[in-house]
Parts: structure tokens; sequence; C-alpha cells
């Protein structure tokens, strides 16, 4: 009996021996478990971290010579539309201009010493005193070029008196007739009025002596 009971002894001693070296053996496996799993999850947060970083470049200087600033479009002054402004009249006539001073007459109807008519733009120049200067000043502010027309001699003429015609700009004669009389067959005239401020329209001679300015324009 004793020896069995002995052996009972030894063999729970034995088996708590066991038991212990089981648990400390599980408690150290556990260590090494956690320390791996700590581990792998270091390893794997490293490795996002990482993947999730992105490499910045530092940046690229252009050259000055590549360095083309953007195109700004700026319409092209030929292409814009420009609004019509009104037209100077291309012909003006004389008895359409005011007299700034002197006297020069118009009329609907005149009649030439030869029997010819004259109607429409009509002016009548003339004098009824010897060697008086009779005149008309037209202010033109350089707007023309020539002044044209036909110049004869009224009806109301007296025979055997003669006079001249003067055309002057600016205080400058730039066109003289001949004596003009009953005699006188009408004619045509052109002259250069270009850059002419102030137009004079003048005669001298005998008494009563009288011109038709007819169809006298400025272009």
């Amino acid at each position: 009996m004793g020896d069995l009971k002995n052996k009972k002894t030894a063999f729970s001693i034995t088996t708590i021996i066991l038991g212990v070296g089981a648990v400390v053996a599980f408690f150290a496996n556990l260590g090494q478990i956690k320390e791996s799993w700590f581990n792998d999850k270091s390893e794997s947060s490293s490795s996002q971290i990482k993947s999730s970083v992105v490499e910045v470049k530092p940046e690229e200087t252009i050259p000055a010579e590549n360095n083309v600033s953007p195109e700004i479009n700026v319409a092209d002054e030929s292409s814009v539309e420009e609004i019509p402004q009104p037209a100077e009249p291309s012909v003006v006539y004389l008895d359409e201009l005011k007299v700034t001073e002197g006297y020069i007459g118009d009329d609907s109807s005149r009649e030439d010493t030869l029997g010819n008519k004259y109607t429409g733009h009509l002016n009548l120049l003339g004098g009824s005193t010897l060697n008086h200067e009779s005149y008309g000043i037209y202010y033109l502010g350089g707007k023309y070029k020539t002044l044209s027309g036909t110049i004869a001699i009224d009806d109301i003429t007296d025979k055997d008196r003669s006079r001249q015609l003067y055309i002057s700009a600016d205080n400058n004669i730039i066109y003289t007739t001949d004596e003009l009389t009953r005699t006188t067959v009408p004619f045509d005239f052109t002259v250069n009025v270009e850059n002419c401020q102030w137009l004079k329209i003048s005669n001298a001679g005998d008494e009563y002596v009288w011109f038709i300015l007819h169809n006298w324009r400025l272009e």
C-alpha cells in the first residue's frame, strides 16, 4: 500500500510539472506570435506610407527662348468696320454759298448780248461807276480744288464799254480775263483753288458792264 501511495504522489507531481511546463511554453509561444504580428503590422504600415508618398521633383525651368506667352487675340484695326461719315458735297455752286462781304446778285434767268438765254445757277456781277471795283468774297475753308463755269456779257451792258474780271485766292490774283465787251463770245474757264480759304471775285473798268456767271461750281 505504501508503494502504491508513493507512486500516485510521484505521478501527481510529474503531472503538475508537465502542466506548468506546458503553460510556460504556451505563453512563450504567445509572445513570439504577438511579436511576429506587430512586426508584420509595422512592415505593412511602413509599406503603405512609402506607397502613399509622392515623389516631388524640382520644377523644371523653361529656357527663356522657349517661354512663349499665351497669344492674345487683338482685333486687327483693318478689320474694324468704320462708321461712314456724311460725305462733303462733290459739287457746290457759287449761288449756294453765302457772300461774306461785297455783293454779287443772282437771278433765275438772263440773256447775253448774243441772244443766249441762261437759267439755273446764275450770278450777276458788274458796275455802274467808272473804275469802281465791285466784288464778292466767299469762305471756302480749303475744301475745294477747282472753280469752273461760264462767263458771258449781259444784254444790259452798254456799247463801247469794257471791264475785266478777276479771281483771287487768299488775296492773290489767280485768274484775269481780257477786256470784255458786248462782242465777247461766252467762254468757259477752270482755275485751281486748292487750299484756298477766302475766294474773291471782282471786276473793274468802264461803267455799265455786267457779267453773267453761269454754273460756277466748286469741286
